[in-house]
């Protein structure tokens, strides 16, 4: 999924075949950074918003490109559930549990305030994270009623010299593989002598 300023979402192959441009309505912009499919395989989520509201997740589906909100303005995109009933949020430092029916939502209870969802796991009780700035970064596994967290993987890149910062960070549903970017500050010291 490709994603725009304008109310539109360009959806990409991943082998031969042609792009497929959909335009969005009921949403004014369309921002960039954040764009998932959901396990029903006829709707995305995005982030955007309507004209004179802030942004939100929106659900938008494939057929019409009609846009629903998802959350409370303010809420963006966050992981899905396996069954594409409820998707993470955080408001001030909070993740939450958002219901997709309704946009009810309720705390997560002792999590990490540094704890950032990267997916949901295949065991609906289960989310999968990381503490966003620690380092060597670890994913965590956090239990939702509970907040309780385990470490599952240690993120450690190859030549860890002058690693500044481990993110983003996504995972696979079984929690069995990840991606990663780092950000990477190499400097060289030289030594000047003979000068008077």
């Amino acid at each position: 999924i490709s994603t725009g300023n304008l109310p539109q979402v360009t959806l990409l192959p991943i082998g031969p075949g042609q792009s497929h441009t959909i335009s969005v309505t009921g949403l004014e912009h369309v921002q960039n950074g954040f764009a998932r499919f959901l396990p029903d395989g006829h709707s995305f989520a995005i982030n955007g918003n309507g004209a004179g509201q802030a942004t939100r997740c929106y659900l938008v589906d494939i057929a019409t490109g009609r846009a629903k909100p998802a959350s409370p303005e303010g809420i963006t995109c966050g992981v899905f559930s396996p069954d594409g009933q409820f998707m993470t949020g955080t408001t001030n430092g909070t993740t939450r549990i958002y219901s997709l029916r309704d946009s009810t939502s309720h705390p997560i209870p002792k999590l990490h305030p540094d704890f950032t969802p990267i997916e949901w796991s295949n065991n609906p009780s289960l989310l999968y994270g990381y503490h966003f700035g620690e380092f060597p970064s670890k994913v965590y596994k956090a239990e939702i009623t509970t907040g309780k967290e385990t470490l599952l993987k240690e993120l450690r890149p190859g030549v860890p010299a002058g690693v500044v910062l481990v993110a983003p960070v996504i995972a696979t549903r079984d929690g069995k593989r990840f991606a990663y970017s780092y950000n990477q500050t190499l400097s060289l010291l030289y030594l000047i002598s003979g000068l008077h």
